[in-house]
């Protein structure tokens, strides 16, 4: 513990045992200047020891930064490269399942399209017979209502000459009935 007895000239120390040690320091102010030059010496080189220490750990630390970067960027690469093959092989494996199932629905449209081409095949012979069919049954049909007409024709015929008969003899009724003496025929002259 530091005490100052005198401003000027004295300081009082206590030294390890506790005893109050007096000391001039006005004999000693050169040698003070001195110890506080080389002092603030010692304190500026290890502050410089400590800046070269720091530097050397800075640039140690930038020399692993940089070897680890470029470690990186190499396992970077490697691993890419070795990679690509394992993703061209797994591509690859993708494609070919890919084209598996593109074939078996393309064999599976082959046989859609030919069943297809079957049921078309068996509508269009459907068809074609219900078409010869119909044409039979309009050529019946047709025979039909000529058979039809021609009857009708007849009937009508019939029915006609009924009517005409019937208004005849009615008409022949209505007439008065007077004996029509025809003139006696002239004598043959001699």
């Amino acid at each position: 513990m530091l005490v100052f007895v005198n401003l000027f000239s004295l300081i009082a120390l206590k030294d390890v045992s506790g005893k109050i040690v007096f000391r001039d320091d006005s004999k000693d102010a050169k040698f003070n200047k001195k110890d506080e030059v080389i002092l603030r010496f010692r304190q500026c080189r290890d502050e410089l020891v400590k800046d070269r220490e720091r530097l050397k750990s800075v640039i140690y630390n930038n020399d692993v930064v940089n070897k680890l970067k470029h470690d990186y960027h190499k396992l970077k690469m490697e691993t890419a490269c070795h990679r690509k093959p394992q993703e061209a092989e797994t591509k690859f494996n993708a494609a070919e399942l890919e084209i598996t199932k593109l074939k078996s629905n393309l064999e599976t449209s082959d046989f859609d399209i030919k069943r297809l081409k079957t049921s078309l095949q068996s509508a269009e012979s459907k068809v074609t017979s219900v078409e010869v069919e119909k044409l039979r049954i309009n050529d019946d049909l047709q025979s039909q209502q000529n058979v039809h007409i021609k009857e009708m024709i007849e009937k009508s015929k019939a029915v006609v000459a009924e009517e005409v008969a019937k208004r005849f003899s009615e008409n022949v009724n209505k007439l008065p009935r007077t004996v029509v003496v025809s003139p006696s025929p002239h004598p043959p002259p001699s």
